[in-house]
């Protein structure tokens, strides 16, 4: 295998590693706070969440662009352009923090008006502008996980992850214990989130060297080429955006703040498969980046089936599994009573399906400037959700909202935004789907069958067995699908990089 997928290969499992500490944090912390603070309080932490994640907005695209011409001008061996590439977003990003700090406190000061209850006021009000200022402080750091990515370094990315999530967890863990405040929880998240951004800061420059310096003309058309590269990723993050976090609002409006809560939790569990997926498939973008500049096709096209092979194979075995476990998990995670989450667990399982098996598609989207197809798909898909959501929601509550989200995101994913992806790889829709997609979806199901019908013997609520059980799934499957899902020459290409990682490490 190449120096480029033996990196990968090595940013992958690290990513992989990192995810299961931090998903192991997250999912021990979530009842935990959720039974300090209680359903009201946790459903206005998961508003504010999602109503601080719009700020995100004002990256306007430019952490992608960074890593786009970054990873192109890497592909020419063209560092000192590279370099200034970085600089120049970099410069752009101070400009926007300063921009976040003010925004924080016109929408503290504006928002809380909007809210009836005083105590729900003032503690809108003060999060508002703890977390506003904590992240137009860390804004600037956003240029430097574009120069880490550009460089595949997706290992350093992740032990810095799980580090900061090591100390979030304890803080938080420390603070509820003595009775501290969801102001408190604000406050850790701003302070623990800018340690982690200087941190990617000295590593970025200890991978690729001090950035460029001077402003000149040049960098100037920098800037004008970045921009109308991150126009497009930016609409496609506001669609993001309108696509995953804007249901907690739509539920906060149309039901209760206590309402959030079971969609929430059953969110962060398929999130956690898909989290795990990303970790694995969502490297590929500057790969594509290089190839493209290169003028490669024939390599773009066999990274991208091997990648889609994987993401499928990935997609059906976790999404089954968590199905399969879901049940006896919850019983014991959360106790009983929690219905709910597990329906609205089971019903979301096809659009995650849907996602995770496109993923792949994105970052070949991404990775050859089509990101503007990606942002007008994403429109579609962010509009039709919105308008499917809040027709569904009134007769069938919060089933209403996932089946909204799943049936459009089968259509945008499958049909519009593989299209987009046929006419970079020179590939038909039919021929994509009836050559790639069929297969790779129904080659693990019959492993999946057998490990279901073991469950019914031998699963039970417990997080003993309910890990073992896993443990034992993931593991047969390895040789099952190495076996029936690659061909002779990838499963010789996968053993010798795993060889060379480790003879390396």
């Amino acid at each position: 295998m190449s120096r480029t997928g033996q990196t990968l290969m090595r940013g992958a499992t690290v990513r992989l590693g990192s995810l299961g500490i931090s998903l192991g944090l997250q999912m021990a912390m979530l009842p935990f706070i959720l039974h300090h603070l209680g359903d009201h309080l946790y459903g206005v932490w998961v508003v504010i969440g999602t109503l601080s994640s719009y700020y995100g907005l004002l990256d306007l695209g430019l952490s992608s662009a960074v890593t786009r011409f970054v990873s192109r001008e890497l592909g020419r061996g063209d560092h000192a352009a590279a370099s200034n590439y970085a600089a120049a977003g970099c410069r752009v990003f101070c400009l926007l923090g300063g921009f976040v700090i003010l925004l924080s406190v016109l929408v503290a000061i504006g928002g809380s008006q909007l809210i009836h209850q005083a105590e729900d006021r003032r503690l809108f009000c003060w999060i508002a502008l703890i977390v506003g200022c904590g992240l137009g402080l860390s804004f600037p750091t956003r240029a430097f996980d574009g120069v880490l990515v550009a460089h595949l370094r997706f290992d350093l990315l992740a032990v810095v992850r799980v580090v900061f999530s090591l100390v979030r967890a304890g803080l938080i863990y420390v603070l509820l214990t003595a009775r501290g405040s969801i102001l408190g929880l604000a406050l850790i998240n701003s302070l623990v989130s800018l340690a982690e951004g200087l941190s990617t800061v000295g590593l970025a420059r200890r991978v690729h060297g001090p950035l460029g310096s001077s402003w000149t003309v040049a960098q100037k058309g920098i800037l004008k080429e970045m921009f109308g590269y991150a126009s497009y990723s930016c609409i496609a993050q506001v669609t993001d955006l309108l696509r995953f976090k804007l249901h907690p609002i739509i539920i906060t409006v149309f039901m209760r703040f206590a309402d959030v809560t079971p969609y929430a939790i059953a969110d962060r569990l398929q999130n956690v498969v898909v989290d795990i997926c990303s970790a694995i498939l969502s490297m590929l973008t500057p790969v594509f980046s290089r190839q493209e500049a290169q003028g490669n096709l024939e390599a773009m096209r066999r990274s991208f089936f091997l990648a889609y092979k994987i993401s499928c194979y990935l997609g059906v075995l976790l999404l089954g599994l968590l199905s399969i476990c879901a049940a006896d998990f919850i019983a014991r995670w959360l106790g009983p009573g929690h219905d709910l989450v597990l329906t609205l667990l089971y019903l979301r399982v096809g659009g995650s399906l849907c996602g995770i098996s496109q993923m792949p598609v994105v970052n070949l989207l991404f990775g050859t400037s089509e990101n503007r197809f990606y942002a007008f798909s994403n429109a579609l898909h962010a509009a039709l959700t919105l308008i499917l959501s809040i027709i569904l929601i009134r007769p069938f509550g919060l089933p209403g909202v996932v089946l909204a989200v799943v049936s459009v995101t089968a259509f945008v994913k499958l049909f519009i935004q593989a299209w987009a992806a046929c006419r970079v790889l020179k590939e038909t829709l039919w021929s994509f789907h009836l050559g790639h997609t069929v297969p790779n979806l129904a080659r693990p199901l019959p492993f999946l069958a057998a490990a279901w019908f073991l469950a019914r013997l031998l699963l039970a609520p417990g997080y003993v067995r309910v890990g073992l059980f896993s443990a034992g799934v993931l593991a047969l499957f390895v040789p099952y699908i190495l076996f029936v899902g690659f061909s002779k020459s990838e499963r010789e290409l996968f053993l010798r990089s795993l060889v060379r990682c480790l003879t390396a490490s």
